[in-house]
Order: structure tokens, then sequence, then C-alpha cells
């Protein structure tokens, strides 16, 4: 009898940590981002943050070139699209950051689309 004491005690505590892990792993996809999926305000900040973040460390290279990081802008303005589509605040701190990046990448890329030309 003993044993099975054991045994049903272990098990019970097994299922004690897989319901644990089960609300942590809740918690996590509450709070993290997946892609460019969103469905509330703190994840379309992050994941909108995360691609201006990564633009922005494009225009710290020497050597820019225009029409550099493509993929990362087309899912910063597919996100963005999603967030105005979602009714959330355009003029969030974070929303107007990234409108700043991208006029920043459209003015450089026009000043070396400009350059090219001309040599």
């Amino acid at each position: 009898m003993k044993i099975l004491g054991k045994i049903k005690r272990k098990l019970d505590v097994k299922k004690q940590l897989n319901n644990k892990s089960k609300e942590y792993e809740n918690r996590f996809d509450e709070c993290a981002f997946k892609g460019n999926k969103c469905s509330n305000f703190e994840q379309y900040e992050a994941v909108i943050t995360r691609w201006y973040h990564t633009i922005e460390k494009g225009l710290a290279y020497v050597n820019f070139r225009a029409g550099f990081g493509k993929n990362n802008m087309d899912s910063l303005l597919e996100t963005m699209d999603n967030y105005i589509k979602d009714g959330y605040d355009e003029n969030a701190f974070f929303f107007q950051t990234s409108l700043s990046v991208i006029h920043i990448v459209v003015q450089l890329s026009r000043q070396k689309s400009k350059l090219f030309i001309m040599n």
C-alpha cells in the first residue's frame, strides 16, 4: 500500500507541475508576440517597436543602400495597417516614432537614388 501512495503522490505532483506549465504557457501567449499577429495593444507596441528598431539599425550603417530592409519595412507597414484597422491610437509615441523612421528611410532612399542617377 505504501508504494501505491507514493505513486499517487508523484502523479499528483506531476499533475500540479503540468497545470503550472500550462498556466505559464497561457501567460506567455497573452504577452508575447509571434510573427506579426497581435491580439492586444501591448503586442502591437512590441512588434512595431521591434520592426522600426531593426530598420533604425540599418540606417546606422555607413554604406546605406537604397531599398535595404525591404522585408522588415513590409512587416512594419503591415503591422501598422492592422494596428489602425483594430482601432488603436495613431498618436501613440511608438507609432509616431515608427512613422518618423519610415520618413527618414524614404528620404535617404530618394537621396541615394538621385546619386545613382547622377553618377
